[in-house]
């Protein structure tokens, strides 16, 4: 070190000023300024995986949003009474479908719930077309008191029936078994899903 080097280091300790720049330091990387725009880089990645992120839930959202109801067949409670119930006369609930093009739906959703938790009931859904021919679907584990979706896939139905030209879709209690004289059983809310 010469004279001029070390009165510039003294300079620069006791009076706080900078040295002077020489030109092999201009090589010199200033860590803070890297530290800085590692930083940057991280917040910028980290809001972009946030965005990205948050649109695929939103997307699947809407998804799930779409595949709801699409033709309403039944807003009202419907009541299957069982204090009305004979074997001569079964309890029945009809919607009628106005040749709807049972083909183009995926599955029949409802809500049903039984009065009695002890009740075992036996319900028959049969879809029926202009011919009067058929197709059936059994339902023998039924929710309680609360109320429970139901969705049943249109291939399930057993039978042959236009599914072109669907004619009445009915609800039937084939077997009910109560422990007490009365009971119902609730229907509600039925809809062809996509």
């Amino acid at each position: 070190m010469n004279k001029k080097d070390i009165y510039e280091h003294l300079a620069a300790v006791y009076l706080n000023t900078p040295k002077k720049s020489r030109s092999r330091r201009k090589d010199h990387i200033h860590f803070g300024s890297v530290s800085k725009v590692f930083f940057k880089l991280g917040v910028f990645f980290t809001t972009i995986t946030l965005v990205v992120a948050f649109s695929i839930i939103y997307a699947q959202n809407q998804q799930a949003n779409n595949t709801g109801p699409v033709v309403i067949l039944g807003s009202e409670i419907n009541r299957l009474g069982l204090d009305s119930f004979s074997s001569q006369q079964k309890e029945i609930a009809r919607f009628d479908l106005r040749n709807i093009n049972f083909a183009k739906y995926n599955a029949l959703g409802f809500s049903i719930r039984k009065s009695n938790y002890k009740d075992k009931v036996l319900v028959r859904i049969e879809l029926s077309d202009a011919y009067g021919r058929h197709s059936k679907f059994f339902i023998d584990q039924l929710p309680t008191y609360s109320w429970s979706d139901l969705k049943i896939k249109v291939n399930n139905f057993r039978g042959s029936y236009n599914r072109a030209k669907a004619y009445s879709l009915v609800f039937i209690v084939d077997d009910w078994n109560s422990k007490e004289d009365k009971g119902a059983l609730y229907i509600d809310n039925i809809r062809l899903l996509k």
